[in-house]
């Protein structure tokens, strides 16, 4: 299995009303991985978890599905491989359907023995008791050596069940219908009785025992409790029944779950959206019609019309999950511009401690997937849409409650348990209440609705009058009422008010390192008010999209603040197309390794370049990916890129390929495999076919290699989508070898060993393969090497070489003598064949019959005889060595290829040891992660508990300066007793004087200077001018604004800090001297305001108002000696914004508006306050004022 593999394979029995199947599921347990399980959900809907610390027999585990039943099994394995394994294996066997008995009255007991039952052909038994009321099921014995195991208890029918358990589990079942059915798979003796429930009602528990043939005790335990228990005996092979000392015990367990499920609902216009979004336009045929009621129906006739260009997908399953995937993106409907009925798939994300969470933006779907549809047809389509309008609503003031795009939240799934069950109850009271009233409607030709509801109402009604349709009208609308009541219910009590102090982070888990967003992890740790003055500014020099290492956040961030942040884990699905992911900027972005794969595959799969181009051309795609290297740099950079970048690389490799590469010419497809798969061969045959081979020979060079890759850990035969993924394999391979920067950004991105994984890294110092360091330094390949390859590829036709039985023959022929031989009959054949050996073999002679009489004369010399006899001797040795050459030379071809056969063993063995090798490193590695993890956490610990030593000593010092203090305190206390009363003696007679008014209004500026320094501790001036003016520089995209506002916020804070120093001056200059006038505190600095350009400029980029900063300081004037500041105007009772447009009263100091004032002369000229004379400046201006 490889990692992250997770499956689930379902597997059921037929039933029909006579006879059926029942099937022996046997689950085998090879996992190695700590975390890899096999999750089992049998019939009666319990769970067992298979890990590789399970034990049973053989490793194999048991299940049996009966007639009409189905089980699921769950293959999960992790993020790691551990070449972990399982194997299931299903046995169909015909299963007859028992007999059905009614239930007995008049007091005779319904006993069945299941040994009656069987006809010793199978070990499988069924029978149905059915009555007029609920029945009760009790087992008549209970022996310890019967075996429970293998017999399940179904209430109801086979037909229509309503609940399976197994009869250890369920005891003596009382059922909710008029019918039990029990099925067992054993041949113990096993026994029951049957009761009516209103019988077994007034009893605790009904038990059996067993006539004995031998006097014996039979022991039975009881615990009786408010109701009696009661024994049914029954004899059937003596008269007389003794029971002595009777004692009862029953256990009866109940189990309940709750199964909600939900089909993806999606209009025919959305299904194309996404197809048009995951695929790419060459692949989508252009006679494909999406005009289909289901989404499924919409992708099985895009398969159909694709003619094998879609072969990438096994079947429509495969297709439609790979659609799914991208259904995973937050927010994704507002990005495809979904509109009427569709679904999206929210997924929930684990933090490092193991809460669950989900994004912020996506708990609206996530919630409305737990409501259901309990209408059809058109009916259904009308209320999924009214519902979708009804939801929107909450939508606004949602997200009024976001802080950041890729903000998250608790999500507790048990709550959506209890909401979806909630609707179940709705819905079956929906159709059962027939006092429904129909709502007042407006005329729908003459209102409008902003979401639409209305036009909606109005379409269908002209189709589906609601006249005609009274009552599904009413129960619609009564639907909708009660589903946006619970929806607003649980949206309320579970995510508006949860728990919401915690920063969130999200953790990006990139090859074996764990990443963050470094402008998130700021924004998220500034909305919770955390310090983070010690690597802001860094942050803010960095790129929108900069992360940082999981081990750079714990040396930046203090502790304190660690334990307030979740940091949540996020898993890169396997997706055929880029997912987009919330940025912190308010953007989408995709993994930079995503966005490249999808250009190369659009390169490979849709637009079949290497198929089209030749060696000449290929330098377009060198120059393309050379000016990409600002967004897939050689050394590094973001492992994150923004979706407008995607779409500039898009858009540049389209004109690439319009102007250069771009070909009229047809190009071939791959071909349909054959049922057994398809082999090594095949596949160089399949990539010639594809004429791969004309201007990449090299690429013969990956066929064995691509082979392994598709066939490594398969059991099953290789199918066209493994075609499909081996071609794709040598081309990407390719590409690499000849674009090794590419290569290098892959190093940098972690992602080297991942793309072609029988091409080792150099850069990683790996040299277990082939590596990419050779082929780098390698010289480009010549004319003969090119040549060579070409004949490597070219199939020639070489004749099979002559047996040895067929030479010795041919030798022997020539040995035969010239006499003259008895002629036999040939065949035409023959004669044929032996046509052109003749002419030669008489042409050959011909010279012999010239010499009759010379030879005749040799024989009378002695020395030609001996001449001619050694050259015969002679001959004869020629041909006998002949004969052994041929045979060693079969036989140094046969040692040659038993070399060669050996030598492959040792390279497989070589091979084997190297990724036994791999595997232990990894292993290694693993170890030595978790080793340093728990070094950290020892180290955390450790400073934990430092700190905890620490603040105790602290808070030990700190109680014995409180002890002193309060000593000294209580001494000066006495002091000041016996001072004042010292000073009480001396009564002396003393003159009025001003010094109680001037203590008055040295008061007064304190309680003022208190106030201020509230406001600027609450309200922070600093940081918000700051974070405002970081807000305008993420957002702006404008050089000269990002300086503009970055100069005026320094200006702001140091006229802010000049402030808040002068008023802590005074503060101490009022606390330090009781005898200080009013006269000697100085005035105050005027408080900081940001200029009009700079809130005009943020109106402009957000759109909305600049927060106010200390919005009170700046309508309170200036704390002048002798005169208090006024904030109301006593005429008006109303809030004075500054002292312009104001006039003042010289003689109490007291300030009012100037059209307050003007009113108020109309009738007196005199102050309000004091009475005193007070003058309108602009009816008696100052003297030697110009106007």
């Amino acid at each position: 299995i490889p990692a992250n593999f997770n499956c689930t394979y379902t597997i059921s029995a037929p039933y029909t009303s006579t006879n059926g199947l029942f099937a022996n599921a046997l689950v085998q347990n090879g996992l190695k991985g700590v975390n890899d399980y096999i999750l089992v959900t049998d019939m009666t809907g319990a769970q067992t978890t298979i890990t590789n610390r399970s034990i049973s027999t053989n490793d194999t585990f048991q299940y049996f599905v009966i007639p009409g039943s189905s089980i699921n099994i769950q293959v999960v394995t992790k993020s790691v491989f551990m070449s972990s394994q399982f194997l299931v294996t299903v046995e169909y066997h015909d299963a007859k359907i028992g007999p059905t008995f009614q239930m007995k009255t008049g007091g005779d007991m319904n006993f069945l023995d299941v040994s009656a039952l069987r006809d010793n052909s199978s070990l499988y038994n069924a029978f149905t008791y059915t009555g007029t009321e609920p029945l009760q099921l009790t087992i008549a014995i209970n022996d310890d050596n019967i075996s429970q195991r293998f017999c399940y208890v179904i209430d109801g029918t086979l037909e229509n069940p309503l609940s399976i358990g197994l009869l250890r589990n369920v005891g003596n079942l009382e059922s909710t219908s008029n019918s039990i059915t029990v099925v067992t798979f054993s041949n113990d003796d096993l026994t029951f009785v049957f009761n009516t429930v209103a019988e077994t009602k007034p009893f605790s528990n009904l038990l059996g025992a067993r006539a004995l043939q031998n006097p014996r005790r039979d022991f039975l335990s009881s615990y009786g409790f408010l109701r009696p228990d009661a024994l049914q005996v029954v004899n059937f092979d003596s008269v007389g029944i003794v029971i002595d000392q009777l004692n009862v015990m029953s256990i009866s367990t109940q189990s309940t779950m709750l199964v909600s499920s939900k089909d993806i609902v999606f209009s025919s216009e959305n299904v194309k959206k996404l197809v048009e979004r995951c695929i790419p336009k060459e692949l989508i045929p252009a006679d494909w019609k999406c005009d289909k009621a289901d989404a499924r129906s919409n992708l099985e006739s895009l398969l159909e019309c694709s003619r094998g260009q879609l072969g990438m997908f096994q079947n429509v399953t495969a297709l439609f999950q790979a659609l799914v995937n991208f259904l995973t993106a937050p927010g994704c409907a507002n990005l495809l511009q979904f509109d009427g009925i569709y679904m999206t798939v929210p997924l929930i994300h684990n933090s490092i401690k193991g809460v669950e969470y989900i994004y912020k933006k996506d708990v609206l779907e996530l919630i409305s997937l737990a409501v259901p549809c309990p209408f059809e047809g058109w009916q259904a389509e009308l209320v999924r849409l009214a519902v979708k309008s009804r939801l929107k609503c909450f939508e606004a003031e949602w997200r009024s409650r976001f802080n950041s795009n890729c903000e998250m939240i608790k999500v507790d799934l048990k709550i959506l348990h209890v909401f979806a069950a909630n609707l179940f109850e709705c819905a079956n009271a929906l159709f059962k209440n027939t006092e429904l009233c129909m709502p007042n409607l407006p005329d729908f030709s003459n209102v409008e609705s902003t979401d639409g509801s209305y036009e909606m109402l109005k379409s269908f009604d002209e189709k589906y009058p609601i006249a005609k349709n009274k009552q599904f009208y009413t129960q619609m609308f009564s639907w909708v009422v009660t589903v946006g009541k619970l929806f607003k219910k649980v949206l309320e009590e579970s995510f508006m008010s949860a728990d919401d102090s915690k920063a969130t982070v999200r953790l990006f888990k990139i090859g074996k390192d764990s990443f963050v967003m470094a402008h998130e992890l700021l924004q998220s740790m500034k909305n919770k008010n955390m310090d983070v003055s010690e690597f802001e500014e860094e942050v803010l020099q960095m790129s929108n999209l900069a992360t940082f290492n999981f081990r750079e956040v714990a040396q930046k961030v203090k502790i304190g603040d660690m334990r307030n942040i979740e940091f949540i884990r996020l898993n890169s699905k396997v997706s055929t197309t880029a997912i987009p992911i919330p940025a912190p900027d308010g953007t989408y972005c995709v993994p930079a390794t995503d966005a490249l794969y999808d250009l190369i595959s659009d390169m490979i799969v849709a637009k079949k370049v290497l198929q089209r181009i030749d060696r000449d051309t290929f330098e377009h795609i060198q120059q393309f990916f050379k000016s990409m290297e600002h967004i897939f740099p050689v050394n590094g950079g973001d492992f994150f890129i923004s979706l407008d970048d995607v779409e500039v690389i898009k858009a540049k490799w389209e004109k690439t390929y319009e102007d250069h590469l771009k070909s009229s010419a047809p190009v071939k497809h791959i071909r349909k495999v054959r049922k057994g798969g398809f082999t090594e061969d095949d596949l160089d045959k399949e990539l010639d076919y594809l004429n791969l081979y004309n201007s990449f020979p090299e690429m013969k060079r990956e066929v064995e290699w691509a082979y392994k890759i598709v066939t490594k850990d398969r059991t099953s035969a290789l199918k066209l989508e493994d075609m499909h993924s081996a071609v794709f394999q040598c081309q990407l391979t390719i590409l690499l070898m000849k674009l090794p920067n590419l290569f290098k950004f892959l190093h940098s991105q972690k992602m080297c060993m991942k793309w072609a994984p029988y091409l080792g890294c150099v850069l990683c110092e790996t040299s277990t393969r082939p590596t990419l360091k050779k082929l780098l330094n390698k010289p480009s390949t010549t004319k003969e090497e090119i040549k060579e390859l070409m004949e490597m590829t070219t199939v020639s036709a070489v004749p099979q070489p002559p047996k040895e039985d067929d030479v010795i023959v041919e030798e022997k022929d020539q040995d035969v003598s010239s006499d003259v031989l008895p002629k036999k009959k040939r065949s035409r054949k023959t004669k044929k064949s032996e046509e052109p050996h003749r002419s030669t073999s008489e042409s050959s002679s011909s010279p012999e019959s010239e010499m009759p009489e010379s030879s005749k004369e040799s024989q009378s010399c002695p020395k030609c005889s001996r001449a001619s006899h050694f050259a015969d001797v002679a001959n004869e040795k020629l041909r006998v060595s002949k004969v052994e050459c041929k045979h060693l030379k079969k036989e140094l071809a046969n040692a040659e290829l038993e070399v060669e056969v050996q030598k492959q063993k040792g390279m497989d063995k070589d091979e084997r040891i190297r990724y036994l090798e791999e595997l232990l490193k990894s292993k290694n590695d693993i170890i030595e992660r978790q080793n340093m993890d728990l070094l950290v956490k020892q180290d955390t610990i450790m400073n934990l508990e430092m700190e905890v030593e620490s603040n105790y000593n602290i808070n030990q010092e700190n109680s014995i300066i409180i002890k002193n203090r309060g000593k000294s305190l209580a001494e000066k206390d006495n002091r000041i007793r016996y001072l004042e009363a010292q000073q009480a003696s001396k009564v002396r007679i003393m003159e009025p004087i001003r010094s109680d008014e001037e203590t008055e209004k040295v008061r007064d500026v304190l309680f003022k200077l208190l106030e201020i320094q509230g406001t600027l501790r609450s309200g922070n001036p600093v940081g918000k001018c700051r974070e405002l003016a970081q807000r305008i520089c993420m957002k702006a995209h404008n050089k000269e604004i990002e300086d503009t506002t970055r100069i005026e916020a320094i200006k702001f804070c140091e006229k802010a800090k000049i402030y808040i120093q002068a008023v802590n001056t005074q503060l101490e200059m009022i606390r330090g001297s009781r005898l200080v006038n009013s006269e000697e505190i100085p005035e105050l600095p005027e408080f900081p305001a940001l200029s009009k350009g700079f809130l005009k400029t943020y109106k402009d980029i957000f759109k909305s108002e600049a927060p106010k900063i200390c919005q009170s300081l700046l309508k309170a004037p200036a704390v002048k000696p002798g005169e208090l500041a006024d904030t109301d105007c006593l005429i008006c009772i109303e809030e004075m914004e500054s002292e312009e447009g104001t006039i003042k009263c010289e003689c109490c100091k007291r300030r009012y508006h100037t059209e307050c004032a003007q009113e108020w002369f109309k009738t007196k000229r005199t102050c309000p306050a004091c009475s005193s004379a007070l003058l309108d400046d602009s009816e008696f201006p100052t003297l030697g004022q110009r106007w």
